[in-house]
């Protein structure tokens, strides 16, 4: 007679249920997912980064021809059309018929459908020391520039004589000093040493 032994059968009743328990969620796992459907979503390709302004064409006013026509050249060659009259017009106004040399970027691959900027030295009409200028224009032909000169003189000489006509004086904060001839015309002025530097800047369309 065989005597019965408690403690085994329930250890193997229990591998039974844990078995039938795996079996059953194995089996609703694949039901619930079909067996061609992906385990997770496909991410979407990244889209292509913007080309920087260190990726496009940069033209220099180099080729030993007058200002006018080095810039000429430079608008054909970033292919810069629409508003090329602006850039011209602007440009000559810098010069002041005088020695200038440029730098001329677009901010993008087309300078038809992105701001485009200047930078300029050029020669004082009077002699004295170089100006330096920076020129932005946009797309739909309205822009800006700054032109930095260093005079000799001090700020409040200049101010009485090459900008008589600005108006509204005031202190930006402590050294430099703010006036302007319209909305769009206003010029800084700041000392250097017994001389001063002048900062003018106008907004055009």
């Amino acid at each position: 007679m065989m005597r019965y032994k408690p403690a085994a059968a329930l250890t193997a009743a229990l591998a039974a249920a844990l078995t039938a328990s795996l079996l059953i969620g194995w089996t609703e796992a694949a039901q619930a997912r079909p067996a061609d459907a992906p385990a997770k979503p496909v991410a979407a390709p990244a889209a292509p980064p913007v080309r920087a302004a260190a990726d496009t064409a940069v033209a220099r006013g180099m080729g030993g021809d007058s200002p006018a026509v080095e810039i000429d050249r430079a608008l054909q060659q970033m292919h810069l059309t629409a508003c090329a009259g602006a850039v011209e017009q602007a440009t000559n106004f810098l010069f002041e018929g005088q020695d200038a040399n440029f730098i001329a970027q677009p901010l993008g691959p087309d300078a038809d459908r992105w701001p485009t900027v200047f930078v300029i030295e050029s020669a004082d009409p009077a002699g004295g020391h170089s100006r330096f200028a920076t020129l932005m224009i946009s797309p739909n032909c309205s822009g800006m520039y700054e032109q930095t000169i260093y005079w000799p003189q001090p700020c409040s000489v200049i101010k009485a004589t090459v900008f008589a006509k600005f108006t509204g004086d005031h202190m930006l904060l402590k050294e430099v000093s703010v006036s302007d001839a319209g909305p769009a015309l206003q010029v800084y002025l700041t000392s250097a040493g017994t001389g001063c530097i002048s900062i003018k800047k106008e907004l055009f369309h």
